[in-house]
């Protein structure tokens, strides 16, 4: 630490899901909690069920990696059990922190969100800043847009991780504090040093040009849009594709 200038400690409640849910908003999450852990005290409260299981079209919402990239968390959010809301909202005021980081991606989340962040507004416990990953679902509805004005009424301010997201926020919330910060690279799947031949051979891939589609496989991913390319991008740089995800779509 700079001796020159102290860094205030805080009190921050990260509220959002983490271990053993899986998907990027989760590491994200973590990769946060872990990175203010070094200086300030944080919390992170948790959901103890995300979706339900019949709105969930993925195999599995849980993460099971051999060694999982996880922080302490309490799993407190049901997001069908508007009484975990007000238990979760109470539990995050009851500490008193400082300021509170809430994950948002979809307005599936927002009646839960409202209620606890309402919670700690009244009780006056510090800012509330809404990270949001989207502020708009890919395919909104007018319903959407009324849960997503619930919950937006309830932050003192907003970080966003795009500038068209943050016009999205400006159609919706005018004159609220946004700040945009790109999103981070995610460093901890590396494991150790490995040689790019090495990891050519794992996988079972010739020596090339090798373009990389990871994560979820579905529609607004733009994966059309790349494979609609690669016949031009074969032709010029003689690149091949690898797709590497669970699919949501069709394979075909």
């Amino acid at each position: 630490m700079n001796n020159s200038k102290q860094i205030q400690k805080l009190r921050i409640c990260l509220i959002g899901p983490a271990y053993p849910y899986r998907g990027g908003i989760s590491h994200y999450n973590t990769c946060l909690a872990k990175e203010l852990m070094k200086d300030h005290e944080v919390r992170v409260i948790n959901y103890s069920r995300l979706y339900p299981e019949f709105l969930f079209p993925g195999r599995t919402q849980y993460d099971e990696s051999a060694k999982a990239f996880s922080v302490p968390s309490r799993r407190m959010i049901d997001s069908i059990n508007p009484f975990t809301w007000v238990r979760a909202g109470f539990h995050a005021a009851r500490w008193k922190p400082d300021l509170t980081v809430v994950q948002w991606w979809h307005p599936y989340f927002a009646p839960a969100l409202a209620k606890i962040c309402s919670i700690l507004r009244l009780t006056g416990r510090g800012k509330v800043i809404f990270l949001c990953h989207n502020v708009a679902p890919h395919e909104q509805s007018a319903v959407d847009r009324i849960l997503s004005r619930l919950a937006f009424s309830c932050a003192h301010g907003f970080l966003v991780q795009s500038s068209e997201d943050r016009a999205k926020l400006r159609r919706i919330r005018k004159k609220s504090p946004a700040r945009l910060h790109p999103h981070p690279l995610y460093d901890f799947f590396k494991k150790g040093e490995m040689t790019v031949s090495r990891a050519r051979d794992l996988v079972g891939e010739p020596p090339g040009p090798l373009l990389l589609f990871f994560g979820y496989v579905r529609a607004y991913k733009g994966l059309v849009y790349l494979l609609r390319a690669m016949p031009a991008i074969r032709d010029r740089t003689g690149a091949r594709l690898l797709v590497v995800g669970e699919f949501y779509e069709d394979r075909e």
